[in-house]
């Protein structure tokens, strides 16, 4: 989400809610269309219960998609973004039988029966198990807690303690089956083909209690939600479905990964290598750029739990309160609350002893520890010694911590560096040998600038690949453009003429000028077996006769 709208130039904000909690998708939307929001994209909770906060969010007339989970049929929502889950459950259902070639009972879990996407995982694996001899159990739901998962899982192992695997129809389904089995210390192994690449699976597929997994591509779901929602901003909607599937269905895709690769998966060390990448549409870009407002885009997940604890919070710096006093002396306190004002909060909670301890690097207080005890003089001069090393320990882990944001921030610039290099050399070097057809049967190569191993293998590649493709019998390489030919430039020509002849084409230099005929005599090259002309007209006229044709020339 956040690489497309640096690279189409919109604000896109990502928020989350459930369906039954002080914070739901409804509500977000409903509040995006009072704030005006221009795009909404939004994966649902509950597909059923979300539907009339999307027709409303129609009715105003913003473009609302869905992504990841899809809507319901007929929907108010334009497309949907994601994973064709019935063909993704498919392939689970697939690689389970190939694990379990003789059959047996399988254990199936999912996140939400509410969800559509669950419902359509679980018919396609058990679409592709029939008649096979994998069995499967009715799934059951975890929503998210681990622990109802595990709870589940050992109790369908005691019902069923020969169960020979498992599907997990989501992220922590597949992790939660691995760990029951284990716990159970289940035997035989069971086989466990999982869904989502999230880092339990990864150790997991490692360690050998996962043996397969559905992977979908989750950068690709949020790069095009962000797109093409703006594309139907700036290019408007119907031109923009238009340019889709008929279905309104955008499918991302899946892999299949295993620990090692097979003929049909791909294995988990080749996945992780694997980069997130889309060339930046500058077209788009510009068209949002020239557009009358700056884009402002919603996207709406699905939050995890309800009401989540605020993890952390920000706090006005008061200075006669116990965190200013630490802060600006960078010194620990020892203070008895009272009402004065200065601790009013922590008296009125009944606290009757508080701690103020600073977090210094370099001799300046980035922040305090405070504790508070119901109990008067709570901390003695030991016990605040043991506090300091705490708060000091606390130091360097935030340190640690901001070291290795800026660590990994750094590696993200040069990754990006380097992939916009390769672009760039791959680019120089696709524009520096083009292949021309300029007659039936004939095509022409012009050749520019130096060249190097990678360049040279590029030419001959190319060369050959056109030479099949459109069944060419003879081609000019124009080598007009090349500064310098040298032994080994000349080594490359030959082998391409080698090459070109095995495909039953014809090979003719041209361009070849006076400087650079003396340095191939100087340098004692062979060029007899190749045909060659000086310039590219004499080339094509050559070529002609050897197509029998000719140039007629008009008054």
């Amino acid at each position: 989400i956040q690489a497309a709208a640096k690279d189409i130039g919109v604000t896109a904000i990502y928020s989350m809610g459930t369906m039954r909690s002080a914070t739901t998708q409804e509500m977000l939307i409903d509040q995006a269309i009072r704030d005006g929001i221009d795009g909404i994209a939004v994966a649902p909770a509950d597909a059923e219960a979300l539907e009339p906060a999307i027709g409303r969010a129609r009715a105003a007339g913003i473009p609302l998609i869905t992504f990841a989970t899809p809507a319901v049929d007929q929907s108010a929502a334009l497309l949907n973004i994601g994973t064709d889950d019935l063909r993704a459950g498919r392939l689970a259902g697939q690689a389970m039988a190939r694990l379990l070639p003789g059959g047996g009972t399988v254990g199936t879990s999912i996140y939400s029966a509410e969800q559509i996407n669950m419902r359509q995982r679980i018919q396609g694996f058990q679409e592709a198990i029939q008649g096979t001899g994998v069995v499967a159990l009715a799934p059951f739901a975890i929503h998210d807690d681990r622990e109802s998962g595990f709870r589940l899982g050992r109790e369908a192992l005691a019902a069923h303690p020969g169960l020979a695997g498992a599907f997990g129809a989501a992220s922590l389904n597949g992790p939660i089956w691995a760990r029951a089995l284990a716990d159970a210390g289940h035997q035989p192994p069971a086989v466990v083909v999982g869904f989502d690449m999230v880092p339990a699976t990864v150790a997991m597929l490692k360690e050998g209690h996962i043996q397969a997994t559905v992977a979908q591509r989750e950068h690709d779901m949020g790069y095009r939600s962000v797109h093409l929602l703006s594309q139907m901003i700036v290019r408007g909607v119907e031109p923009t479905l238009a340019s889709l599937p008929d279905a309104r269905f955008v499918d991302t895709g899946v892999d299949l990964v295993t620990l090692e690769q097979t003929p049909w998966s791909v294995a988990l060390a080749d996945y992780l290598k694997q980069r997130n990448g889309h060339h930046r549409d500058r077209g788009l870009a510009e068209a949002v750029a020239r557009h009358g407002h700056p884009l402002r885009l919603l996207l709406i997940g699905i939050l995890p739990e309800p009401d989540p604890p605020i993890a952390r919070q920000r706090a006005q710096l008061q200075p006669q309160s116990l965190l200013g006093r630490v802060v600006a002396s960078g010194r620990s306190a020892i203070v008895a609350p009272d009402d004065s004002g200065a601790h009013v909060e922590a008296h009125a909670r009944g606290a009757q002893t508080l701690v103020g301890v600073p977090l210094l690097t370099d001799r300046r207080a980035i922040g305090a520890l405070t504790l508070e005890s119901p109990i008067p003089d709570a901390c003695t001069p030991e016990e605040l010694a043991m506090v300091e090393r705490i708060a000091n320990a606390m130091v360097v882990a935030l340190e640690n911590a901001r070291l290795f944001r800026q660590t990994i921030e750094r590696q993200r610039e040069l990754e990006e560096a380097s992939r916009r290099q390769e672009l760039l050399i791959q680019t120089i070097v696709d524009l520096s040998s083009p292949v021309a057809s300029i007659a039936p049967g004939i095509l022409v190569m012009p050749l520019v600038g130096g060249f190097d191993d990678r360049r040279a293998n590029h030419f001959i590649e190319t060369l050959l690949e056109a030479i099949r493709e459109r069944g060419a019998q003879i081609v000019l390489i124009d080598i007009a453009g090349v500064p310098i030919v040298d032994t080994s430039v000349a080594n490359y020509i030959i082998q391409a003429a080698q090459s070109a002849r095995l495909l039953g084409a014809e090979m003719v230099l041209v361009g070849i000028s006076p400087a650079i005929a003396q340095t191939m005599v100087h340098l004692g090259i062979d060029l007899r077996h190749i045909t060659s002309r000086a310039d590219l007209e004499s080339g094509f006229a050559y070529a002609l006769a050897r197509r029998h044709g000719r140039i007629e020339y008009s008054r």
